[in-house]
Parts: structure tokens; sequence; C-alpha cells
């Protein structure tokens, strides 16, 4: 089906629009809860692998660049609205449309760039920091969320790289996942010296907690990961970066529902616009043929 894999990719972004909720639910450590939420989705990828795992550099520097990536966007949740903190995020794919000719090989369009920079823009319509009056805790939390859109231009890229090459999708989540936990055990050993290290003082962790964060790793590292993979196999960069924007749709719309943070009108026209950029992603090659991201005989590994 053409559409399939705009299908899984959305439902993955719906899926990643839950991450504010789970950084402010869990009041664990962020290294900590990460480090369940990836060793979840590592069992999860488990369950859907067979055979030998292909052990490769850009998988692991993959799981690196998540373990970077979740652990800045936590900590913005955790010192801003949903709204701000998934707007400055999702200037990523802004660098994803202009990089990819470079790193993934897929054609530039002007247009697209276009495009992209109106969903900025509708997105930078979200973001209500005044910063001039801001609280300490609010400028960390926007320096960290704009580090982040850093990050998800590198996450994006270096998947899409490594679907276009031809790497199974479901070994190479399962590495992302297995780099993200050992990574992020570390870090947990590593926090209570850090800025944040008071959150280790008196530490009481319960059970459901334990549990809970667990499902939202089978539900975010494993299952929303591996749709996001199947789908970078066969969507262009250009596409893959524009569909993102849906992201602040599904963030801003959670945030209102759960935590009474209701969009202005003007926040509503912008959600709107970012809709009609998503909408509008054009499907290339590589996503109306699925072999066309697979490498075949005869054929390099770039197609």
């Amino acid at each position: 089906m053409r559409d399939e894999p705009r299908l899984q990719f959305t439902v993955s972004i719906a899926i990643f629009a839950f991450w504010g909720v789970i950084a402010r639910y869990f009041q664990l450590p962020p290294p900590l809860l990460l480090a369940i939420i990836g060793a979840a989705g590592s069992v999860t990828c488990l369950l859907y692998y067979r055979g030998p795992i292909r052990w490769t550099f850009g998988a692991a520097l993959v799981g690196a660049i998540l373990t970077l990536d979740l652990l800045l966007l936590f900590l913005a949740f955790r010192r801003i609205d949903f709204a701000t903190a998934v707007a400055l995020h999702n200037a990523g794919p802004i660098l994803v449309i202009i990089f990819a000719p470079w790193i993934t090989g897929d054609q530039f369009r002007p247009g697209g760039l276009v495009l992209a920079c109106i969903g900025f823009a509708a997105v930078a319509v979200l973001c209500g920091v005044k910063l001039a009056a801001a609280s300490t805790a609010t400028l960390a939390g926007v320096t960290y969320a704009l580090l982040s859109a850093g990050t998800l231009a590198a996450s994006m890229l270096v998947q899409r790289h490594l679907m276009k090459r031809g790497d199974d999708f479901r070994g190479t989540v399962l590495q992302y996942n297995i780099t993200l936990t050992a990574a992020c055990v570390l870090l947990a050993i590593a926090w209570p010296y850090t800025m944040d290290g008071a959150a280790y003082v008196d530490l009481d962790v319960k059970p459901f907690e334990i549990a809970g964060a667990a499902l939202a790793g089978v539900i975010t590292q494993g299952l929303a990961m591996l749709l996001f993979n199947s789908a970078a196999r066969r969507l262009s960069s250009e596409a893959m970066a524009r569909l993102s924007l849906l992201g602040p749709m599904f963030t801003v719309i959670i945030g209102a529902l759960l935590y009474a943070e209701h969009p202005t009108t003007l926040q509503l026209v912008a959600l709107g616009t970012i809709m009609a950029v998503s909408y509008v992603a054009r499907p290339d090659a590589s996503e109306s043929n699925p072999a066309a991201g697979m490498p075949a005989r005869g054929r390099t590994a770039q197609g």
C-alpha cells in the first residue's frame, strides 16, 4: 500500500507525543527512567527479531544520539510547558531538509525547504515563552529543548541513512535500545554527582512505577520505534521532516487535555498550518516503490 509508510510514521509520531506525559508522570531521575524504558524496548524488539544480530557502528551511533535526545527532552518537559518544549524541539526538521542531500543522498527540493520553513514558523507561534521575564528553570528548559532540536535532526538523518542502506530495521532498533539502556545505566550511576543529583535523595521507587515505565518502553521504544524505522525505509527525508511536524500538534492537544495547557486562537491557527504542511508532504521514488529503499542484487546499498 502506497500510504502504509506514511500511516506507520504518523502513528509513531503520535505515540512519541506522549513523551512529555511520561517525563512528568514518572518522577524517577531521567537516566533511571530511560534505562527502564530502553530495557523494555529491547525485550520487545527481541520478540520480533529472528536470527543473529549484525552489530553496526551506525546503529550504536543512533542509540547514543537517542539517549542524548530523550534526556534533553525529558529535562525540558519537566521545566517548561508542552507547547514551548515541543516547538523548540521540532526545529530539527529544518536541519533534516538542509543536510539530507549530503547525509542520505536524498534530492534537495527548494519547495520542500519553503514548506518546512512555513511549518517551523507555525511551530514557533506555539512557543509562548517571554525570555526576558523567564525564571532560571525556564531558561534551562528552553536551552535543553533547543539542544534537543539538533539531536532530533541527527537521529532522523542517521536512521534514514541506515534504512535506505538496507539495514534490517528490527535488528537496528534492537541495537538502539541496547545502547540506550547501557548508556542510561551509566548515567544513572553518575547522576547523583550532577546538578540534578537531589533527585536521588530519599528516592523511593515503587513497583507500579517500574511496571508503568516498562509498559511505556514497550510502546515507545518498542512498537513505535519499529514503526518509525519501517516507514523510514520508504519515506524521503523531506517527507519524514514534514510529517514529524504533526508531533507538536499531538503534544499540544495532550497538554490541553491532561494538564489544562489550553492553546490560544493563534496557536490553533498554527496547529492547522502544521497539519496542512504535513499533509502535502510528497512521496518520492523510494516512497512509491517499497523496494527502492532496499538494496537489490546488482545494485548498491544507496539504490
